[in-house]
């Protein structure tokens, strides 16, 4: 995992990527597995509203 990490900070060999976590439990539960930086863009689908706090909120009907 954690070569995993490094490719997504630095953008090599992609620096376009986009990583999904789709129907988590929560923002808490996946954002270890967060780049801690990097060209690309996360996005968490929950159905847990507590996130809201801490994340911006994309309603889906």
């Amino acid at each position: 995992m954690p070569a995993v990490l490094e490719a997504l900070r630095t953008g090599a060999p992609y620096d376009n990527w986009l990583l999904v976590f789709d129907n988590a439990a929560g923002v808490e539960t996946v954002r270890n597995y967060f780049p801690t930086d990097g060209p690309g863009k996360v996005i968490v689908t929950s159905r847990n509203r507590v996130s809201e706090r801490i994340a911006t909120l994309l309603p889906v009907p």
